[in-house]
């Protein structure tokens, strides 16, 4: 079923009640998948929002007229989060080498688990991580206006460099990098990433990439409350 339906199809057919007990695991299952195969970006679902929020005027060729633009990013990414949670629930199959997470089963000493070919061979094998009410709760969040952020010029790609999962509460408190951020996010009205129930300066100031990679399945789930809390406070002021 899981080959010909969506997740939200799965309701729609007829189920013998021996197949019952299987349907929140398929669902779980085709959720994520979907989340490695989506037709846009976050950034690209808020467009509008992130023009008319945090949006500069340039002007046109013709000078004219002007239009807004800004750099975006999204806030957490899906792949890092759901390569924590492979790494919590299956030690079996990914270790930790110095900061960086490779598959225990690889072809090379260089293999990367951070990379879509090992996430999506192993996705249906996670099925306690893929049904975790936390990641649940994170994937129907994933798309909202709370899980965009305005960034400075190369801030992004800096970000995904930095050592640290693409993760915004290691990258924008790390020492190197607050003072530039709350430079930044200062001057961006409804930027809302400073505060304790936010990014810069939140409940993980102090998180680095060594804790990080360090996550066993209670931490992590601890986590992803968070980054739902997060998320969900930035749609809640954004409305």
């Amino acid at each position: 079923a899981a080959k010909w339906l969506s997740a939200m199809e799965l309701n729609n057919v007829q189920w013998l009640l021996a197949d019952l007990a299987l349907i929140p695991q398929i669902r779980a299952n085709l959720l994520v998948h979907g989340m490695f195969h989506r037709k846009e970006t976050v950034e690209d679902i808020n467009a509008k929002f992130i023009e008319q929020t945090w949006g500069i005027e340039i002007p046109d060729k013709d000078k004219l007229s002007v239009r807004k633009w800004c750099y975006s990013d999204v806030l957490y990414s899906f792949k890092s989060i759901y390569l924590l949670g492979m790494k919590a629930y299956y030690s079996e199959l990914l270790e930790v080498c110095g900061l960086t997470m490779r598959p225990v089963e690889r072809e090379n000493a260089w293999k990367l688990a951070y990379s879509e070919d090992f996430l999506m061979k192993h996705i249906d094998k996670c099925g306690e991580l893929n049904q975790c009410k936390e990641l649940q709760e994170f994937i129907s969040l994933y798309e909202t206006k709370g899980n965009v952020i305005p960034i400075w010029p190369g801030g992004n790609v800096h970000k995904g460099q930095f050592w640290c999962y693409d993760n915004p509460d290691i990258y924008f408190n790390d020492p190197k990098i607050v003072g530039q951020a709350i430079s930044f996010f200062e001057t961006k009205d409804k930027s809302f990433m400073i505060g304790k129930k936010s990014v810069i300066g939140g409940a993980y100031k102090k998180l680095t990439t060594e804790k990080y990679v360090g996550m066993g399945e209670k931490a992590y789930r601890k986590y992803i409350t968070h980054v739902v809390h997060v998320i969900s406070g930035r749609n809640k002021l954004l409305a």
